[in-house]
């Protein structure tokens, strides 16, 4: 399991680059269709 909170982002704006992050990862990339990923964003409401 691999964490990253992004606290001074928007809860929206957590999940776009979190899905982005998970895109160009090269550790994503090798475990791709191997492995179930579950992307949740942990931004706050307000930014």
């Amino acid at each position: 399991m691999v964490r990253r909170a992004l606290t001074a982002c928007r809860r929206e704006s957590a999940s776009t680059r979190a899905a982005k992050a998970h895109e160009l990862c090269p550790y994503s990339n090798a475990v791709r269709g191997n492995v179930d990923v579950t992307l949740r964003a942990a931004g706050t409401a307000n930014g």
